[in-house]
């Protein structure tokens, strides 16, 4: 599992948190000077205040300036006030403004999840409706008719998929459930399905299931896409004829995932960030290419939501073991 970290903002993104960066300077600047000139003019008008003429040595009269201890200290709240109410007008005002474009931003990317998802469950329902129309053709006793059942499973998988993700920028539906999902039954689920991927690149899949249901508090939707972004990358980083193994075991209240490969480790990375965005390797062990750098990424956040932990367990040259821990909650 050879991984290097090469992505990271765009050249677009760089260049918009410089402007952002600059114009927040600039406006604390402003602000700066600002309470500065307040507070001069307040110290020159409580001054004005109190000048007086007198007559001077030659007969002539000079202005003369009389301040107390008391009015100094006056002088000093006044001039301190008028400077912390001006700040906090102008920096709510600033803020305001700098957070405009952030608002944009998120709005844009919501419609974008929306327009994807909305144009995805068309052609994902078309496929559902021939994959129904196939079966019943070709009847249950026909030599696919396993085959077209787990193409349906696959359809209707991706279809949950989508809606999760729209319901989670929509900041609908939360990823915890009140009807807990059994990791150790869907982990034996995924690794028959994903054999489909492992089996063409030369790995075997395994799996150590556990001695009974482990319901964890996740949607099953939730913890199929983490059993999936961990197996698929360490099915990608083992060459092959290795192995990939998943275990699922129970201590107590704590549910565990153990997903081990037969790779070369993790190198030309500090192991825990192959957890951050765009932290991916230049190719896989089977010579793959490079991924997008964000499965384990959304893996974690997903465990972590769910207070559960994720991090690497060990790695060496005789491959990587990842473990991901979720606290236990009984079927109501």
């Amino acid at each position: 599992m050879s991984r290097t970290s090469t992505g990271g903002p765009g050249a677009w993104e760089a260049s918009a948190l410089r402007h952002a960066a600059w114009r927040v300077g600039w406006q604390l600047a402003a602000v700066t000077a600002a309470v500065v000139l307040v507070v001069l003019a307040v110290g020159g008008a409580y001054i004005w205040l109190h000048a007086g003429t007198a007559a001077g040595e030659d007969g002539q009269p000079q202005l003369r300036i009389s301040l107390e201890v008391a009015d100094l200290v006056q002088l000093l709240i006044l001039g301190g006030a008028a400077g912390i109410v001006l700040s906090g007008v102008v920096g709510v005002l600033s803020a305001r403004h700098a957070v405009r474009p952030l608002g944009a931003t998120l709005e844009v990317q919501r419609r974008f999840a929306q327009d994807v998802s909305h144009e995805l469950r068309t052609p994902l329902t078309v496929l559902d409706a021939r994959l129904q129309l196939l079966q019943r053709r070709a009847g249950a006793g026909h030599q696919f008719a396993e085959e077209l059942d787990t193409l349906r499973r696959d359809s209707t998988q991706l279809a949950r998929v989508i809606d999760d993700l729209l319901s989670t920028v929509d900041g609908g539906t939360d990823l915890e459930t009140d009807r807990p999902a059994d990791l150790a039954g869907l982990a034996a689920e995924m690794v028959g399905e994903l054999e489909v991927l492992a089996g063409p690149r030369g790995v075997t899949l395994h799996h150590l299931p556990a001695k009974e249901p482990i319901p964890v508090p996740l949607t099953e939707v939730a913890v199929r896409r983490i059993l999936t972004g961990l197996i698929e990358n360490a099915t990608k980083y083992t060459p092959a004829g290795g192995t990939v193994t998943v275990t699922t075991e129970r201590h107590g209240g704590t549910a565990r995932l153990t997903v081990t490969d037969t790779g070369s480790g993790i190198s030309g990375i500090e192991p825990q960030r192959i957890f951050d965005r765009h932290a991916h390797g230049a190719a896989g062990e089977s010579g793959t290419p490079r991924s997008t750098g964000i499965g384990l990424s959304l893996a974690r956040e997903m465990v972590v939501r769910a207070g559960g932990t994720i991090g690497v367990l060990a790695t060496g040259a005789g491959g990587t073991s990842l473990r991901v821990e979720l606290p236990v909650r009984p079927r109501a």
